[in-house]
């Protein structure tokens, strides 16, 4: 009897120790997966978790290439997750970036640092475009791109014609757009194929009208830009809007028909406070330029706050930090929805220990940025797409901003 009593109170234990290790693992909110070139050499990487309430549940330090869960002691539908990469891993200037309100349970990628690599030259061509009579001078006024690289010229001068221009090649066989203005109208002309070593003439009045137009609001001049992509990712600027302004024409921007997709971009600063348009699909036919009021009320970072004359989707803050002596630095954004408080989060408690010396008082705001989506992405959408390896093939949105 007290063999079988003592083998019942060896199995209780056993069952009890059991749960209480597997109560001790806690609950997994979040997994990252590291790529192998996510982290430059010397630099360090940390993700932490924190409660809504500002609660730090767990951190870990970054490995290139690793997986890992982070935990908590309860399951919670939403979390709030920092990445943070201190400055003394080869900066001056420390980064943090903060996701208010995200949802638990996602398996999250810390990407790759894109490194675009030049595109090597294997010759050159001659473009000589003749009969040019505009009152703007040909080398200010036409723009070549060969959707490779914006090196499109090594050379180009002024003739009595018009222009000379040596164009780099870095393909076999490449495709050339030229664009330009003709009697105050948008006009381009595409060489389908340009050889190494080929030499051609372009007389300009067979530079043709843009198929489509969009007239913008003069006060958008300064960095409208329209671009074509292959589905092969070359990408050719189709227009920009600062070149009608030098022009004296209309502010507008042009599109030319062949392109698998079309982006769109245009902004305009009020002071302090700025707008920005971005559609990426197909063009931007019927844009609405909407009329907004948007200021910065407390500036503290307590007691952060601002006014907004229009609805938005999600919002995201940036804070800045400077020493006394100007060495070091720190840049944290924080993201989160229309409803968010998007102050610097409690967990910077703990980052401070990692960066001596600075204090949350020590930061001020740089800019409010208020995202209206127009295409219908959530914040969680947004999120989704920056870390979960999901993407939008197209998209339209509005960003309202303020310093």
């Amino acid at each position: 009897m007290k063999r079988k009593l003592s083998l019942c109170i060896l199995s209780a234990l056993g069952i009890l120790c059991f749960s209480c290790e597997k109560e001790s693992d806690g609950f997994s909110l979040l997994t990252i997966i590291v790529e192998e070139n996510a982290i430059n050499e010397g630099q360090e990487q940390w993700v932490y978790i924190s409660e809504p309430l500002g609660k730090v549940l767990d951190s870990h330090k970054c490995k290139k290439g690793e997986v890992f869960e982070l935990k908590g002691p309860v399951a919670l539908e939403a979390i709030d997750v920092t990445v943070f990469i201190p400055h003394s891993s080869g900066s001056g200037v420390a980064l943090a970036v903060t996701y208010l309100g995200v949802l638990s349970g996602k398996t999250w990628t810390l990407k790759a640092q894109s490194r675009s690599e030049a595109p090597e030259v294997i010759g050159t061509a001659t473009i000589e475009i003749v009969n040019y009579h505009e009152s703007m001078p040909p080398d200010e006024s036409i723009i070549f791109s060969n959707g490779t690289s914006p090196f499109a010229l090594s050379d180009r001068s002024v003739t009595d014609a018009g222009l000379l221009a040596t164009v780099n090649i870095y393909d076999d066989t490449q495709e050339l757009l030229m664009t330009g203005f003709r009697g105050g109208h948008r006009v381009y002309f595409k060489v389908e194929a340009i050889l190494p070593n080929e030499n051609v003439v372009v007389d300009f009045a067979s530079f043709q009208e843009y198929d489509q137009i969009i007239k913008i609001p003069a006060e958008f001049h300064e960095e409208g830009m329209t671009i074509g992509y292959y589905d092969d990712r070359r990408s050719y600027l189709l227009s920009n809007s600062y070149n009608s302004f030098l022009y004296g024409a209309e502010t507008s921007l042009g599109y030319i028909q062949g392109y698998d997709s079309y982006s769109t971009k245009f902004n305009e600063f009020y002071g302090p406070s700025f707008i920005t348009y971005y559609k990426l699909g197909e063009p931007a036919l019927n844009v609405e330029f909407p009329s907004f009021t948007l200021s910065i009320v407390d500036r503290t970072t307590n007691g952060f706050s601002f006014d907004a004359s229009f609805d938005y989707t999600y919002k995201s803050a940036q804070w800045l930090y400077s020493s006394a002596d100007g060495q070091t630095g720190m840049s944290w954004t924080v993201y989160g929805d229309a409803a968010a408080n998007v102050r610097i989060p409690a967990v910077a408690n703990i980052v401070y220990e990692k960066e001596s010396g600075m204090k949350i008082d020590d930061f001020s705001i740089y800019e409010l940025n208020c995202i209206q989506r127009l295409d219908g992405l959530s914040y969680t959408g947004f999120v989704s797409n920056t870390f979960e390896n999901k993407s939008s093939a197209e998209y339209e949105y509005f960003i309202f901003g303020s310093h």
